[in-house]
C-alpha cells in the first residue's frame, strides 16, 4: 500500500500545482506518473490542461483523446476536451463534447456554464442563458455562471435581469473569498468523493481503498466504494458497501439517499421507501420528489400524489409540478397532467423534463409530430434530459421508425441506467430491427441491475422466443408465471408461444386469461384473435384482431389519415379509403375483400405497397389506386376527389366480408398479370426441358416472424429438385446468386435465377403466370400465386401462421392451393416426400393451364 501512496501523493501533488497555475511541476509530476503507469487517465488530463492553458491546443487535445479513450466515462475529460476544441475555434465539436460530458454528469454546474459560453459564442444567447441557469440550478453559487448570466442577458436587451445577476455575482465572490481563507486541505476520502463526482472512477477507487485502510469503517470512503459499484451496475456491491458505512454513520441522512438509490436501482422500491423515510426524518431537504416516485413505484401511487400536491402547495418548483404530472399520466389523468404541466412551464419555460411529460401527454393524444417537435425542444435546452431522449424514442416507436428509437433509447440509458423502461424500450426497438442477440444482451444488462423486473424478464423471453428458442422460452414463461401468476404480459406472450407450437385450445385459454387480468390488454386480444383465426373461428377472431391497432408498437400504422373509421355500416354512395398495413402477402391476401367492397361504395381509394400498384391497377378497375411508401405525411390524400368519407385498414376488410367459412369465394383468380408479359416469359421458359416448369421459394419471413421455422436449405430439396423431366425457376427474394452457384456446382443442377423478375413484383406476377406451378414455403409467394389462380403446394411447419390454418389441406383464401403440413415439429422429411408423389403423380403437368 505503501506505494500506492507514494503515486497517490505524487497525484494529488501534481493537481494541487496544477491547480495553483505552476504548470511545470504539473507535467513533472504527471510525466512521471505515466512513466510508472500508462494506463492511467488522470495523469493524460493534468498534461491535456496544462498545454491547454499553454496556448498548446494540438498537444492538449492529443492527451485528452488519450485520457478519454482509458476512461471514456469520465466526464471531466470530456468537459476539459470541449474546452479545448471551444479554445481552438471549433464551436459545433466542442458543443457535442459538452453534450457528451453532460449525459454522463447531467448535474454537472461547471459543464453547463462552458456549454453556455459556446452557445454564446455561436450567436445562441437565449440558449446560453438557459445554460447558465442550469449552472446556477445545480450550484446556486457559480461566480463564473452569474457573470456570464449577466452578460448574456444584457446582450438580450434584459437590463433588469443583468443588474440582478451582477448583484448576485459580487455577493457570491465576497462569500467565495472568506470561505477560501478558512478551507483546509481535504482528507483522502474527501478526495476521492470529488474524483468519483468527476466520473473518475478509478482514481476514486484508489483514494478510497487509501482511507480504508487507514480506517476500513470511513463511512465517505464506504459511500465512494458504493457509488463505484453502483455505476458499473453492481448493485449487490453497492448495497454492501452502504450497509458497513450506515454501521459507522447510522444517523447521515445523505447515506440514507444514497441507500435508497440504490435500492430503486435493484428494483426494491418498497426498502428504498423506507430509506427515504429515514432520509427525511434525519433532516436531508429536497427528497420529497423522490419519495413521491419510489412510492409510486412501490404502487402506492394515492399516496405519491397526496405528498406531491402538498409539496407544490408550500413551494414553487418547476420540477415538483413535473414530478405530479408523471404521476396524473400514469394514472391516466390526462386533463389534469396538462394543467400541472402548465404550472410547471409557467415557472421554468425551459424545464426539459416537463417539455418531455408534455410530449407524452401529445404523444397518448396520438400526435407524435407534436410530440418529437417539444423533445426536440427539449434536448436543445438539456441535452441530459433522459426522460426527453426516452419520449422521443417512444414517439419513433410510435411512427414505425425504429432505428431512430433504438439511438434514443440508448442515449436514454445512458442518462438513467436505473431506467427498466429504457432497457425494456431499447431491446424491443432491437428486436424489431432485427437485432435479436443485441436485444437480449440489453435486457441482461439490465436485469443485473433490477433483476426483480417481470418486464424485463418477460421482454427476454419474448426474444429468445423469436429467435427460435421456442422451448427454451417456454420454460423460462412457466418460471415466470410460477412467480407472477397474473403478469398480463407474461400470460399474453404465453398464449403467443403455444400458438406456435400449435396448442391452439391452450394458447386460446391464455389469452383468456391474460384479458381476465387486463380486459384492455391489446397484445392479449391480438393473440387471441390470431389463434381463433387458425382454427376458422372467423366471426370472434376478426373483433379480437382489430385490436392490434392498440398495440404500442404497432400504432403508427393505423393513425395516418384524419377520416372516420368505417365500422362496417352502410357506404352506399360514399368514398372510402382502404389503407396498406403489414407485409406485402397481407396486402394481396385481404385485397381480395376490395372487390366486395367496390359492390357496396360509390368510390374506393386503394393504398398498397409500391412493387403492388401496377399489379393490382390492372386487377382493380374502378378503384383509385394509390402504390405509395408509407410515410408520416399524407397530404396526398388532400387532392383527392371525392374526398373519402371513411377509412378502413385492409386487414379489417375480412371483419366485415369473412366472418363465416361460406363467405370465402370460390375464384380462379383475382389478380391479373400482364398477359403480354406472361406471353413473353412462356417464350423464355420454352429453351427449358420439355417437361413442367416449377417456382421455387424455399426461405421465407424474418428473424421476428419465425424464418427459422418456416425455412429450408436448398440440400435438403435435392430429391424434389432431381424430379425427371422438371425444371426449376427461383421465386426466392434477395441476393440467392451464390447460393445456387454453388448448389449447381456441387449437384450439377440448375435453377434458374431472373433477378429482374424478383425485384420487380409485376414481373414476378408475370413469370409465376408462365408457370406451371409453384412450390414455396410460408411466403408471400403463395399468396401472389393463390391470388393469381394459379397451383401452388405450400410446405408448412408444423404450426404456421394463421392465415395457413391449422389442419386442413386447403386455404379458404386461395382454391388453387395446396398445404403440406409438417407432423410435428422441424419435421420437413413427410412434407418433401409428398411435394415429391406429387410431382411423380405429374402436379403441375395435369394443370389445365399448363404451358405445355
Amino acid at each position: 500500500m505503501s506505494d500506492k501512496r507514494a503515486v497517490l501523493s505524487l497525484f494529488l501533488e501534481a493537481a494541487q500545482s496544477l491547480a495553483d497555475d505552476d504548470l511545470a511541476e504539473a507535467e513533472r509530476g504527471a510525466r512521471e506518473l505515466l512513466h510508472r503507469d500508462k494506463s492511467w487517465a488522470e495523469p493524460h488530463h493534468l498534461l491535456g490542461e496544462a498545454a491547454r492553458r499553454r496556448g498548446a491546443h494540438a498537444e492538449a487535445e492529443r492527451h485528452l483523446r488519450r485520457a478519454i479513450e482509458l476512461e471514456p466515462r469520465a466526464h471531466h475529460l470530456h468537459h476539459a476536451l470541449a474546452n479545448v476544441l471551444q479554445d481552438s475555434g471549433r464551436l459545433r465539436e466542442a458543443l457535442e463534447g459538452y453534450r457528451r460530458a453532460l449525459r454522463l454528469a447531467p448535474h454537472a454546474a461547471d459543464v453547463w456554464n462552458d456549454f453556455g459560453t459556446a452557445y454564446f459564442a455561436s450567436g445562441k444567447p437565449q440558449l446560453a442563458v438557459e445554460c447558465y441557469r442550469k449552472a446556477l440550478q445545480h450550484g446556486r453559487q457559480h461566480v463564473v455562471a452569474l457573470g456570464n448570466l449577466g452578460a448574456s442577458l444584457r446582450a438580450l436587451g434584459d437590463v433588469r435581469g443583468a443588474l440582478n445577476a451582477y448583484r448576485r455575482e459580487l455577493w457570491a465572490r465576497l462569500k467565495a473569498a472568506l470561505q477560501k481563507r478558512t478551507r483546509t486541505a481535504g482528507s483522502v476520502a474527501e478526495q476521492a468523493e470529488l474524483w468519483l463526482a468527476r466520473g473518475s472512477t478509478r482514481t476514486a477507487a484508489m483514494l478510497a481503498d487509501w482511507a480504508l485502510a487507514d480506517d476500513g469503517g470511513d463511512s465517505r470512503a464506504l459511500a465512494v466504494k458504493a457509488g463505484i459499484a453502483l455505476r458499473s451496475g453492481d448493485a449487490e456491491a453497492a448495497l454492501g458497501f452502504l450497509e458497513r458505512a450506515l454501521q459507522a454513520a447510522p444517523e447521515d441522512g445523505a447515506l440514507w439517499l444514497q441507500m435508497a438509490r440504490v435500492r430503486r436501482a435493484m428494483g426494491d422500491e418498497k426498502q428504498a421507501v423506507d430509506a427515504l423515510r429515514k432520509c427525511m426524518s434525519l433532516g436531508e431537504r429536497g427528497v420529497g420528489r423522490e419519495l413521491a416516485q419510489a412510492l409510486a413505484a412501490a404502487g402506492e401511487a394515492a399516496e405519491a400524489l397526496t405528498l406531491l400536491r402538498a409539496l407544490v402547495r408550500e413551494r414553487a418548483d418547476a420540477d415538483l409540478w413535473t414530478a405530479l404530472a408523471r404521476l396524473l399520466l400514469d394514472g391516466k389523468d390526462r386533463v389534469a397532467a396538462a394543467e400541472a404541466l402548465d404550472h410547471a412551464l409557467s415557472l421554468d419555460p425551459a424545464a426539459a423534463p416537463a417539455l418531455a411529460q408534455l410530449a407524452r401527454l401529445q404523444l397518448a393524444q396520438q400526435q407524435s409530430a407534436e410530440a418529437l417537435s417539444l423533445t426536440e425542444r427539449a434536448l436543445e435546452l438539456d441535452p441530459a434530459c433522459a426522460d426527453a431522449h426516452y419520449w422521443r424514442g417512444r414517439a419513433f416507436v410510435f411512427l414505425g421508425r425504429w432505428s431512430d428509437a433504438v439511438e434514443c433509447f440508448q442515449e436514454a440509458r445512458m442518462l438513467d441506467a436505473a431506467n427498466p423502461a429504457a432497457a425494456l424500450w431499447h431491446a424491443r426497438s432491437l428486436r424489431w430491427t432485427g437485432k435479436v442477440p443485441e436485444a437480449q444482451s440489453v435486457l441482461r444488462e439490465a436485469l443485473g441491475r433490477s433483476p426483480g423486473s417481470f418486464d424485463l424478464r418477460s421482454e427476454l423471453i419474448v426474444s429468445i422466443f423469436e429467435g427460435g428458442e421456442v422451448a427454451r422460452a417456454r420454460e423460462m414463461l412457466e418460471h415466470l408465471l410460477a412467480e407472477n401468476a397474473t403478469h398480463v404480459g407474461a400470460v399474453a406472450a404465453m398464449a403467443g408461444l403455444l400458438n406456435v407450437e400449435g396448442r391452439l385450445e391452450e394458447a386460446e385459454a391464455y389469452a383468456g386469461r391474460a384479458l381476465a387480468i387486463d380486459p384492455n390488454d391489446a397484445v392479449a386480444h391480438q393473440n387471441l384473435g390470431v389463434t381463433l383465426l387458425k382454427r376458422s373461428s372467423f366471426a370472434n377472431g376478426w373483433d379480437h384482431y382489430e385490436w392490434r391497432a392498440k398495440v404500442d408498437e404497432l400504432a403508427s400504422v393505423y393513425s395516418r389519415f384524419p377520416y372516420p373509421a368505417w365500422d362496417g355500416g352502410s357506404v352506399a354512395g360514399k368514398s372510402v379509403l382502404v389503407y396498406a398495413e403489414q407485409g406485402l402477402g397481407d396486402e394481396i391476401m385481404f385485397a381480395s375483400c376490395i372487390p366486395d367492397l367496390m359492390r357496396q361504395a360509390r368510390h374506393v381509394v386503394l393504398e398498397c405497397d409500391p412493387r403492388l400498384g401496377p399489379l393490382f391497377s390492372r386487377s382493380f378497375p374502378g378503384c383509385a389506386v394509390f402504390a405509395r411508401e408509407r410515410t408520416e405525411t399524407n397530404a396526398w390524400t388532400r387532392s383527392l376527389e371525392p374526398q373519402p368519407d371513411f377509412q378502413v385498414p385492409v386487414g379489417s376488410l375480412p371483419r366485415h366480408f369473412r366472418r363465416r367459412p361460406e363467405d370465402f369465394p370460390a375464384h380462379a383468380g383475382y389478380l391479373r398479370a400482364d398477359p403480354a408479359n406472361v406471353e413473353r416469359w412462356r417464350t423464355r421458359l420454352q429453351s427449358m426441358a420439355g417437361g413442367p416448369k416449377l417456382g421455387l421459394s424455399w426461405r421465407g419471413g424474418l428473424v421476428k416472424t419465425g424464418r427459422v421455422r418456416r425455412s429450408l436449405d436448398l440440400a435438403q430439396l435435392l430429391a424434389i429438385l432431381s424430379t425427371a423431366g422438371a425444371s426449376f425457376v427461383s421465386l426466392q427474394y434477395g441476393d440467392v446468386r451464390d447460393e445456387l452457384a454453388s448448389f449447381e456446382r456441387r449437384h450439377g443442377i440448375r435453377i434458374l435465377h431472373e433477378p429482374q423478375a424478383i425485384d420487380d413484383y409485376d414481373e414476378t406476377a408475370a413469370l409465376v403466370g408462365a408457370l406451371d406451378g409453384v412450390i414455396s414455403v410460408c411466403t408471400s409467394i403463395v399468396h401472389l400465386t393463390g391470388a393469381l389462380g394459379h397451383p401452388v403446394l405450400v410446405m408448412a411447419p408444423y404450426s404456421p401462421e394463421w392465415r395457413y390454418g391449422m389442419s386442413s389441406e386447403t386455404m379458404p383464401w386461395y382454391p388453387s392451393a395446396r398445404i403440406l403440413r409438417q407432423p410435428g415439429r422441424d419435421e420437413w422429411g413427410p412434407v418433401l416426400r409428398q411435394v415429391q408423389e406429387a410431382l411423380n403423380a405429374g402436379w403441375g403437368s395435369a394443370w389445365p393451364g399448363a404451358s405445355r
